[in-house]
This record gives structure tokens, sequence and C-alpha cells, in this order.
């Protein structure tokens, strides 16, 4: 999995910010100009993380952290650099064992997946109206108006496809539940059984298909979207369930390398410890329908009123940067930006990006920007 993080992040990315009320891949845009300038946010300079698992604005001043190892939900106020736990661990009212993901609610409360204990704790400000809602499948979490996705149990993991069964259902009321189908899978191969040196035991060899973006599903207030399954397209669907839109982008994909694709099947079968299971390996890898573009979409964030899509470059990925694209709302504009090598945005809110960086030693660290824009025809 890291190799193929690795491996996709060395492409150029781009996003584009394309509204709800309009499909902006049918539009030809124009270009225009766009920077970055650095917001002053207190909170974040003194925060000490080991590894941000996601993060979500409250309000334009204020946050919500999961990171790896710490053992609670962060509320972090941008202004004054106040920073409260949200819930504690435990198994109890208003606790979870390990926080997976966070949001915030329409009522005040605040969604923790607790994909240790499989359930959604609902933590209430006041410390009394707490909430459990049991879960069984991996979730994906949520609409402000209570919408999550939880994968459907006992599904097989097809290598050709990324395709799941997945019911839509609410916080608030447990009774709603309707599946369909989304692309929220993680293909997988799996070569024959491999055993150790004397026989003791054996396991099933499974790697991740490499140059395949992982699943990428974000929430808005009453709307989610998800990319595609051939990566060339985001589908939005309303709180039901109902796709109501699907947005697309003009970007041409860019051929994989027959090195560059050959040198990730090698890199997985090494792992193997066995000639006999890295030779399956490797055959189970060629058998797999390895893409041979790069994705035109990988990544789904939302900014609050609509989607900024991460797209792949039809150039070449040797250089110093990072090129961003951001269509914006009111004109098709089309507004370029920069940003150095290793910056990724972890959570958006209008035009205010949350940048998450990763130091050599994999320190990471946030940074709040603001993008500025000026239009040229």
């Amino acid at each position: 999995m890291t190799m193929r993080l690795a491996l996709l992040g060395a492409c150029w990315v781009t996003f584009a910010c394309l509204m709800l009320s309009r499909d902006m891949g049918a539009q030809s845009p124009r270009v225009a100009a766009r920077g970055m300038d650095p917001v002053s946010a207190v909170g974040l300079q003194t925060l000490e993380l080991s590894g941000v698992r996601s993060a979500r604005f409250i309000a334009a001043d204020r946050l919500l952290i999961v990171d790896r190892l710490l053992p609670s939900v962060l509320r972090v106020d941008l202004g004054t650099g106040n920073i409260e736990r949200v819930g504690r661990t435990g198994s109890g009212p208003g606790e979870y064992r390990r926080a997976a993901h966070a949001a915030p609610l329409r009522d005040g409360r605040i969604a923790v997946v607790d994909d240790r204990s499989r359930r959604i704790v609902l933590v209430a400000a006041n410390g009394r109206d707490h909430r459990v809602v049991p879960t069984e499948g991996e979730v994906f979490c949520c609409t402000t108006d209570g919408t999550f996705l939880e994968l459907e149990r006992g599904q097989p993991v097809r290598a050709d496809s990324s395709r799941r069964r997945v019911l839509v259902r609410s916080v608030f009321d447990s009774s709603t539940r309707r599946s369909i189908t989304l692309p929220l899978g993680v293909r997988r191969v799996a070569a024959r059984s491999e055993t150790d040196r004397r026989g003791f035991f054996s396991f099933e060899d499974v790697h991740a298909v490499p140059f395949v973006p992982d699943p990428s599903v974000t929430f808005g207030r009453d709307w989610f979207a998800v990319v595609s399954a051939d990566h060339r397209a985001v589908h939005v669907f309303n709180a039901r369930g109902d796709q109501v839109r699907t947005l697309t982008w003009p970007e041409r994909a860019r051929p994989i390398e027959a090195r560059v694709r050959r040198r990730a099947v090698d890199s997985i079968a090494s792992l193997a410890r066995q000639q006999k299971a890295r030779t399956a390996l490797v055959a189970a890898l060629d058998e797999a329908n390895i893409p041979r573009e790069w994705p035109v979409i990988s990544r789904v964030v939302s900014n609050g009123r609509g989607v900024l899509l991460q797209l792949s470059s039809a150039t070449e990925q040797h250089e110093r940067w990072v090129r961003w694209q951001f269509a914006g709302s009111a004109t098709p504009d089309t507004l370029s930006l920069q940003l150095s090598r290793g910056h990724t945005i972890a959570a958006a809110s209008g035009d205010t990006l949350l940048l998450l960086t990763t130091s050599e030693d994999d320190v990471p660290a946030l940074q709040l920007m603001r993008v500025t824009a000026r239009s040229a025809r």
C-alpha cells in the first residue's frame, strides 16, 4: 500500500472545485492566475501530531482532527489556540476505543467513527446527550445531516472490480437503510498460500493492485460524492442515495510507462519470502489488469460549497512543484497555483485550505492557507 501511494504521489496533481449546481466538465474554462496567502492559525502552532487520519472544518476557524496515535479527537480553535478533547477513550457513553474519523452534525454533536468497536459515537457538547449507532462493516462518515455509508458484510472482493454494495444510513434514524453499489472497495490480488520453512503455518499472500487509488468519498451538508470506478468522473448523491449529478473534467489520461509498471510488479513480488510464492504473485499481478494510465481523478475533498477534484496531470511528473487547478463557483474560470512537492490538502472550507506536510522523519505538520485569485479572460 505504501509503495502504491508513493507511485501515485510521484505524478503531478491538480485540483478543481466543481459546484453541485453545474457540470463544469461540459464547459470551456477561462484561464486565471491564482495564488495562496498564509493564514494565522495559533491552534496549529502548538499541535504535536504523529499522523493525521482525518481533518474536518466545523467552521472557518475551528477544526476536528483525528491523529493516528493520540487517544482523543481534537477540536482546535485556530484563532485562540484552544485545543479541546472531544469525548474520551473507553466503551461507555461518549467514549470510543479508536477514532477513525470525526464529523460535525447539525445538532451540535460530533460523530466519531470507532472502527475498533464497530460503532459511531455521537458525542454531545453538554456531556449528557451521547448516543451510539452500531455498525458492522467499514464506515465512511458523514454529512452534516447525518448520512453515512457502511460497506455490507460478507461480500467477496473481486480482483477486477472495486465496486461494493453499500448501505446508506442515518445517525438520526436507525430505520433508514438503503443498499446501493459504489466503487468503495480496494482492488487486490491473492497468490497461492505461502508456508513458513518449518511448516507451522500458512497464509494467503494478498496485495493491492498498483496504480489504483484508494477509494475516495467526501461529504457536504446533505450530499456525498464518490470517484467513479474508472477514475474519470465523480458521482454526486443526495442524502437518500439517489445520484443527482456526474462531474467530469476534460483532462487527458497520461500513460504509465511499461518499465514503471514492471518495476511496481517486481517490487511487490520481492515481498514474498519463497520463490514459489514469488512466482505465483508475479503471475497473479500480470493477470490483474493493472492500469496502463494514471487515474484522471484520484481523490475528492469537500470545501462545503462543492467538490475539490484531485486530477492527474497529462504532463510529465518529474517536476519540483505540484500544480493545482481550482474552478470557482460563480464562473467557470480555471484558477491555477503551485505547491511544493510533499504538500497535500487535508481539508477545505470555501477558499481556505488546510495543507498537510510530512517531514523526512515522517512528522506531520498542518498549515492554513487562503486561496486568492485574479481572473483573466
